[in-house]
C-alpha cells in the first residue's frame, strides 16, 4: 500500500477517535444516563399505596377463615347470619344479615391478631343492601389493642380502646372510638361532615390510626371515604404505657344502641369484602 495511503487512513481513524470522545463528553452532561426505577404499586383500595405486603388479607371465599389468627369467635349474634363467598363487581364477599324484630346486636362479631405496632392502616369495601333502613345506627369494623374496649365499659388508659365505625340514623357515618379522652361512658360523637351513606352503593373505607404518647391525648384517627378525607382527629388517649399496641382487627356489625328503637324495622343486610391491613408507615393516601 502507497505511504501516502497509510498516512490518509491514520489521519481518518485519528478524527474518529476524537469525534467520538468529543461526543460522548459533549452528550454525557446533557443527556445523563437514566437510572430504571421500580414502578410504583397500584392503588389498593380507594387511593391506598402500600409497599409491603398486608399484615392482614381477608378474602371472604369458602376458606376465608383458615387465613386468619382469630383472637376469639368468628360469633353469631342473636339471629343473624353470615355467608362467604358472595360476587360483589369480581370480589368475594361477607354478606351479614340483620333479621326483621330481632333482639338488639344481631349481627356478627371476630376479633383477628395482627402484629403489634405503633400505627396501622386499615382498608375494607363494603355495601348496604338495597333498600337499607339505617334506623338509628349501628356497627361497622375497626382496629383495636389490649382489651379492646366496647359495650360501654370506659378505657381508662390502661386497659385498652378501639376504633370502630357507626352508621346513625338517615346515613350519617362517624368514628365510634373508645379511649380515655372521651366524655362519658360512650364514645364522643365525630360526625363525618356533609356525608351521608346511600343503600346499594359500595364504599371504601380507610382507616389509619396513629397511637397517642403514652398519658397525651395527641392519638390520631384518620378516615377516608372512596379516597376522600372525611375525618382527620388527633386528640385521642388511647394508652398510658407504650407497651400498648394497635395488636387486633375488630370485625363488629350489629343494629345499636340499645332499646327496641334501634331494632331493624326489615330483615337487612349488609356485604364486607376484602379487608386488609398494613403496620407501620408503609402506605400513602393520594
Amino acid at each position: 500500500m502507497k505511504r501516502s495511503n497509510l498516512l490518509f487512513i491514520s489521519l481518518f481513524t485519528a478524527i474518529i477517535i476524537f469525534l467520538g470522545f468529543e461526543f460522548k463528553h459533549s452528550f454525557a452532561g446533557a443527556y445523563p444516563i437514566c437510572t430504571v426505577l421500580p414502578p410504583t404499586p397500584p392503588p389498593i383500595n380507594g387511593n391506598l399505596t402500600c409497599t409491603t405486603p398486608p399484615d392482614l388479607n381477608i378474602t371472604f371465599d369458602d376458606n376465608w377463615r383458615s387465613g386468619v389468627d382469630f383472637r376469639w369467635g368468628p360469633s353469631i349474634r342473636g339471629g343473624g347470619t353470615a355467608t362467604p363467598n358472595i360476587d360483589l363487581d369480581g370480589k368475594k364477599c361477607l354478606r351479614v344479615t340483620y333479621p326483621q324484630g330481632g333482639e338488639i346486636g344481631d349481627g356478627y362479631q371476630f376479633m383477628a391478631n395482627i402484629p403489634p405496632a405503633e400505627s396501622y392502616f386499615l382498608t375494607y369495601d363494603f355495601r348496604f343492601g338495597d333498600g337499607f333502613e339505617f334506623v338509628l345506627g349501628g356497627k361497622l369494623p375497626g382496629l383495636c389493642g389490649s382489651e379492646c374496649n366496647s359495650g360501654g365499659n370506659k378505657p381508662d388508659g390502661d386497659d385498652g380502646w378501639s376504633t370502630r365505625y357507626m352508621w346513625r340514623e338517615n346515613g350519617r357515618g362517624e368514628v365510634y372510638a373508645y379511649n380515655a379522652a372521651q366524655a362519658g361512658t360512650y364514645p364522643d360523637h365525630n360526625y363525618f361532615p356533609n356525608f351521608t351513606f346511600t343503600p346499594g352503593v359500595t364504599y371504601n373505607i380507610i382507616q389509619e390510626v396513629v397511637l397517642n404518647t403514652p398519658g397525651t391525648s395527641n392519638g390520631v384517627v384518620r378516615t377516608w371515604v372512596d379516597g376522600v378525607l372525611m375525618q382527620n382527629l388527633s386528640s385521642f388517649r388511647f394508652r398510658n404505657r407504650a407497651d400498648m399496641q394497635v395488636d387486633s382487627f375488630f370485625f363488629s356489625t350489629f343494629f345499636g344502641g340499645s332499646g327496641p328503637l334501634w331494632a331493624p324495622r326489615k330483615d337487612e343486610e349488609i356485604l364486607f369484602c376484602d379487608v386488609r391491613a398494613w403496620s407501620g408507615d408503609t402506605c400513602t393516601v393520594e
